[in-house]
């Protein structure tokens, strides 16, 4: 790629492609990178010089002479330690942020509880305390923070920084100018977006999406939603609002949602329904391991114990996931039938579901589609657990700078 314009913005763009082949690449010598990028030899040996003084590349050795001989060619790496990001993600119950370097590794993480009724202000703070924490106990004095991501359920405006809705955060205005409070708090760039889609581009970056081009990750827990991409571009709509799967109708004579509407997506498969059911049925499955570690009393049950008792084949439990299992499966089905990835991967507390679950969730897709789509369509529980979130925020800051091989944005 060969890019034309006033010098100054020229440089920096030749930088971040060269620190992006590197990246990919590397280690790789000057030649070779003169070669991927099909920038002149001279410009690369003034940039990645330019990028060694920086600190952003480092030399690490000398690789093979050509087969014509001569001297053994420098090679350069990137230097993830060079500076740091912080990625923080709001969840429904607790606030979760980490300081990583620039490979998006966490090097330090801390979890603060919230609840649904704190006010805009107190979670900023949390997080404002967050960021301290996670700079102070990693000793980042003299390193730069190249910059802040966050990720946040509800409908969000990314290019002007604006969280126009959080439908679980009842004490929340509309249109809170988000980024601009996170950014009185630090003088780095911030960017946020909605959980779903920094998950998926977490998924698409490091995790298990990275030779699909049409990926759809799954959050699941008190609220459901999905981050798309077609064709490995990102997609969020034309009212950010792509991917707000939790609030179509699958029953609707089921209970009523939140939203005001009945049987949603996210009313009938959440984790709030399965822990409702769950104490509503206890006393009547008295023989369950449920009813026996939680001595009968609904208010000790919770997930974990339904999670436990499933892995001991306890007929309580499975019966329980089974029901959720099913709209689970129903909602993905039209999630395939709409947008037709090549993977699906499901994040938050149903990854506790295991093999059990996914096998309900194949065997709903199977007799509501077409005999041959699910065959085509990989389902799979995602490997970076909770940190998905932070490290799809951190993946967010690291593509506007580095110009990273992260799709595009529509």
């Amino acid at each position: 790629m060969r890019i034309t314009g006033k010098p100054n913005l020229l440089k920096e763009i030749n930088k971040k492609i060269v620190l992006n082949a590197t990246i990919s690449q590397g280690p790789i010598y000057k030649a070779k990178l003169a070669e991927l990028t099909k920038i002149s030899k001279p410009t690369i040996a003034k940039l990645v010089d330019s990028l060694v003084k920086d600190s952003l590349l480092k030399e690490v050795g000398y690789g093979k002479p050509s087969q014509l001989g001569g001297t053994k060619p420098l090679l350069y790496e990137f230097n993830a330690d060079a500076a740091y990001v912080i990625g923080s993600q709001i969840r429904i119950e607790e606030i979760i942020t980490a300081v990583t370097d620039c490979k998006a590794r966490i090097l330090f993480k801390v979890i603060k509880p919230i609840k649904i009724d704190y006010t805009v202000e107190q979670v900023v703070r949390i997080i404002s305390d967050s960021f301290n924490e996670v700079i102070r106990n990693l000793h980042m004095e003299g390193k730069r923070l190249l910059g802040v991501g966050i990720a946040m359920h509800g409908i969000v405006d990314h290019e002007r920084g604006i969280l126009k809705f959080a439908p679980h955060f009842k004490r929340w205005p509309r249109d809170v100018e988000f980024a601009a409070m996170i950014k009185n708090i630090t003088a780095s760039p911030v960017l946020i977006d909605n959980d779903s889609r920094m998950q998926a581009c977490g998924e698409k970056w490091f995790g298990a999406g990275g030779k699909a081009r049409n990926l759809i990750a799954i959050e699941t827990g008190p609220g459901i939603s999905i981050g798309v991409m077609i064709d490995n571009k990102l997609y969020r709509g034309k009212n950010s609002v792509a991917g707000e799967i939790g609030h179509t109708t699958l029953n609707p004579y089921g209970p009523k949602c939140f939203c005001g509407n009945t049987g949603c997506f996210e009313v009938m498969a959440s984790t709030d329904r399965l822990l409702k059911m769950a104490k509503e049925q206890l006393r009547y499955n008295k023989s369950s391991f449920v009813y026996e570690y939680s001595k009968g009393n609904p208010d000790s049950v919770n997930l974990d114990l339904i999670f436990d008792a499933l892995n001991k084949e306890d007929r309580f439990a499975q019966k329980l996931i089974s029901d959720i299992g099913y709209w689970l499966g129903l909602g993905i089905a039209n999630i395939i039938a709409n947008y037709d990835p090549d993977l699906i991967v499901i994040h938050g507390e149903y990854i506790k579901g295991g093999k059990f679950l996914l096998d309900k969730i194949f065997e709903v897709i199977k007799v509501h589609m077409l005999p041959e789509i699910p065959k085509k369509t990989d389902i799979i529980y995602s490997e970076l657990g909770k940190d998905v979130g932070v490290i799809g925020a951190v993946s967010m800051v690291l593509k506007d700078l580095f110009l990273l091989s992260l799709p595009q944005v529509v």
